[in-house]
């Protein structure tokens, strides 16, 4: 970064400012850290940790996984690695089949059996909003931004919708009725009511 710093600088007049001086070197310097520095991003999620659901057995075996790894870097014998190979599908497979376990046990003995469940599958796709974040709604250019102001404003839109969408109609009984029969297929089939007892159900 030095090098490229020196060359990339501009060449400045002795008359210049320090202010322009600064500003020139804070730019060059700003450019060349960004095109070599790319900023990295990195998702959290709340998904389940190998601890949690792992037993011990899991444990040794993940530890053993790690030394065969560090030994495959340097044994180029086919077997061996042909091992590893077959080591690790079948770690894979244990694992799987124990957060299997795990998540299955954990939904049975919850006291809210649906809520448990999607918990766990948004925990295990990342897609948990976090808590910190409000709701922002923007209302008649008015930000609503509490828990309250913005289930209010959910509650009267949903409310106002059957008077908001029928109020450029006339409220005349007739023409509803004639607007009724003109978009709505009539029904040709008679029905026949008759009472039901108790022992009929």
């Amino acid at each position: 970064m030095r090098t490229s710093l020196v060359k990339d600088l501009p060449f400045l007049q002795s008359g210049t400012s320090p202010n322009e001086m600064y500003s020139c070197f804070f730019n060059t310097f700003q450019r060349l850290f960004n095109s070599i520095f790319t900023s990295k991003s990195v998702v959290v999620t709340d998904a389940l940790v190998f601890s949690e659901w792992a037993s011990i057995e899991l444990h040794k075996s993940r530890q053993k996984m790690y030394e065969l790894y560090a030994e495959r870097q340097y044994n180029t014998d086919a077997e061996f690695r042909d091992c590893v190979k077959l080591c690790s599908s079948s770690f894979k497979r244990d694992c799987f089949l124990e957060k299997s376990r795990y998540i299955q046990n954990k939904i049975k003995n919850s006291n809210n059996v649906i809520k448990t469940t999607w918990k766990i599958i948004n925990e295990e796709t990342g897609r948990v909003p976090p808590r910190h974040n409000n709701f922002k709604l923007n209302v008649d250019n008015k930000d609503l931004t509490s828990d309250f102001e913005v289930a209010t404003a959910f509650e009267i839109f949903f409310t106002n919708i059957p008077i908001s969408t029928t109020k450029s109609l006339n409220s005349s009984p007739d023409i509803a009725l004639s607007l009724l029969k003109n978009n709505v297929p009539e029904c040709k089939n008679a029905f026949k009511f008759s009472h039901v007892s108790g022992s009929d159900v």
